[in-house]
């Protein structure tokens, strides 16, 4: 099974390497090969929220990317690895669209996903969802280390596992520092309504659904040939919640992540 996933990822990244060809002699339009892109990663951990959903596993991700800077229209297609408890065969795979741009100083995305894993057994609670998500920011950079604040909004009406109404708010502080190494705070808030298993008061303190903040530190580094490297540090609200939740697992103990990512 482990191949299959391998195989699958590794197909999603080719394709983007193939479009990206097939479509080299529409330079300057909608199909030119400078809108495409793929990117193959590896991290040692596959981190949602401030949660491992891979316990604490390492993980393999591709994607397939298309951009219209001139629009900025964008378009992905997402696989990974994770670890669903038994559920399914242990792949996660996304698709989603959105629009990029500037209004005045203000830099915006606006992006609807929809996530689905194929053979899951999930009668009852529907792993499939939808999520729809902005996010504005602003660069300022004029001034020392080009500091960049972003703010965002995800939501979703029935989040994984028929688990209710997803909220999750969030703020982000960046700073460029030197040798072209990256340095990003994060910090966020999620809440989930309670569905199909935190319904009924089967939630967080005896009621329905649950909520956390999650707190990030990374670095990050564009290498040569088109490599990245990440490497944050997670801090959960609510790491005994979750260790309960998923049977003793520590999925959401502090914890240091390392990923290494090509975009072709």
């Amino acid at each position: 099974m482990r191949r299959d996933w391998l195989a699958l990822l590794l197909a999603v990244v080719v394709m983007g390497s193939s479009f990206g060809v097939a479509f080299a002699q529409d330079e300057g339009g909608i199909l030119a090969a400078d809108n495409f892109s793929s990117t193959l990663t590896f991290t040692t951990e596959y981190m949602y929220d401030g949660v491992s959903i891979s316990d604490q596993d390492p993980a393999v991700q591709g994607s397939m990317d298309y951009c219209h800077a001139a629009s900025g229209i964008f378009l992905g297609l997402w696989g990974s690895s994770w670890d669903d408890g038994g559920y399914s065969n242990d792949i996660e795979l996304g698709v989603w669209g959105g629009q990029a741009g500037s209004l005045g100083p203000i830099d915006y995305d606006l992006t609807l996903y929809y996530w689905f894993y194929p053979g899951a057994q999930d009668d009852g609670f529907e792993f499939d969802y939808f999520q729809a998500g902005i996010n504005a920011g602003h660069t300022f950079a004029d001034m020392v280390l080009s500091p960049t604040i972003t703010v965002g909004y995800m939501w979703s009406p029935d989040f994984f596992g028929e688990e209710g109404t997803y909220h999750k708010f969030s703020g982000k502080l960046g700073f460029s520092l030197v040798y072209g190494v990256g340095l990003e705070f994060e910090a966020a808030h999620v809440d989930i309504e309670g569905g199909a298993t935190t319904g009924n008061g089967g939630g967080m303190d005896g009621g329905d659904g649950y909520d956390w903040e999650f707190y990030r530190i990374g670095l990050s580094k564009e290498l040569i040939a088109s490599f990245n490297v990440d490497l944050s540090y997670y801090v959960n609200s609510e790491k005994e919640y979750f260790e309960a939740f998923y049977g003793g697992e520590d999925v959401a103990d502090p914890r240091l992540v390392f990923t290494l990512s090509r975009t072709f």
